[in-house]
């Protein structure tokens, strides 16, 4: 997510929002979102299937935010994966292609990615903070 004030449910949409939520029932291992909340990263994360669970409706409907990731935990080896909206997702949030694929090769080490993007996501806050001090100098 890229635009101020934007939530996971105004990003992805009313037609997109509903596919994503279901999609957990397939990818029932669980959901995590990073997002930024004034100076603070916040990582919030569940086992729970997210569309089921009230926390991960209200994250995403109240929770927002200039930056965040979100994800549905899909950690069943050989289980076929559509990762455009992924990749889609991850650039909005301002991560680079080699970014990217290094999340999806901490995903597909069987690690949880979570810490890793949270550290990238704070290393692109420290360079935003950067470049805004430049500019206003």
């Amino acid at each position: 997510m890229a635009q101020p004030g934007l939530t996971l449910r105004t990003a992805l949409g009313d037609d997109n929002y509903p596919a994503f939520t279901e999609l957990s029932r397939i990818h029932a291992d669980g959901w995590g979102i990073a997002y930024a909340a004034d100076e603070d990263l916040n990582v919030r994360k569940s086992p729970a299937v997210a569309s089921a669970d009230p926390e991960f409706a209200a994250l995403s409907s109240y929770a927002a935010t200039e930056a965040a990731v979100a994800h549905l935990r899909w950690a069943t080896p050989g289980l076929p994966v559509e990762q455009r909206g992924f990749v889609k997702a991850a650039q909005a949030a301002s991560l680079t292609l080699a970014e990217i694929r290094q999340v999806i090769a901490v995903r597909d080490s069987e690690e949880p990615p979570c810490a890793h993007v949270g550290e990238l996501l704070d290393q692109h806050l420290t360079d935003l903070d950067g470049r805004i001090a430049e500019l206003a100098a």
